[in-house]
């Protein structure tokens, strides 16, 4: 999807983000930076890069779809398609999702979902047993992790991976992260 810093080869028009609905599509809705802006962890002002935390749900299914098909094809160096997790997390009640968003005039202009933070709840109602922390984190945790998320078996395992505790329950979250 990425182009030249002198737009040679670009597939997706400068500035695609902006634009009210999916470029290949002439459905009106709100735009990208409009959706992700209650994301947003730190403002615009610091200029064209932000990220942003706890998109989940129904929002995930609007990014979605106000993508343009290239975009939706995207990953964050060896993640999963932006597509797939935007896609899991509809499914998967509590999932959230981390990225970054590159706006225009960078040539790389892009969203890009770099964490997922998957409720242990998921994991456990589909494994059907609890799981071992004692060899926590480890390659046997992401697969089960991969299958929950719906990815196919040439999913590359994140970088960095963890249980979390993220609020005052006990409630506890499988993070993960691909750099």
């Amino acid at each position: 999807m990425r182009s030249s810093p002198s737009g040679e080869g670009r597939l997706i028009a400068l500035g695609w983000h902006q634009i009210s609905g999916s470029a290949s599509s002439k459905r009106i809705g709100p735009h990208v930076t409009a959706l992700l802006a209650p994301y947003i962890c730190e403002g615009w002002d610091t200029g064209d890069y932000a990220r942003f935390a706890d998109l989940s749900g129904e929002e995930a299914r609007r990014l979605r779809t106000l993508l343009p098909p290239l975009a939706r094809d995207d990953r964050q160096n060896n993640a999963p398609r932006i597509s797939d997790l935007l896609r899991a997390a509809t499914r998967i009640d509590g999932l959230t999702l981390e990225g970054y968003v590159i706006r225009a005039p960078r040539w790389d202009e892009r969203v890009s979902i770099d964490t997922v933070c998957v409720p242990e709840s998921a994991i456990i109602a589909h494994t059907g047993r609890p799981i071992d922390d004692a060899s926590c984190p480890a390659y046997e945790h992401w697969l089960p992790l991969a299958q929950v998320l719906g990815l196919g078996a040439d999913a590359v395992p994140p970088d960095e991976m963890r249980f979390l505790v993220r609020d005052a329950s006990s409630t506890r979250w499988w993070w993960a992260w691909w750099d």
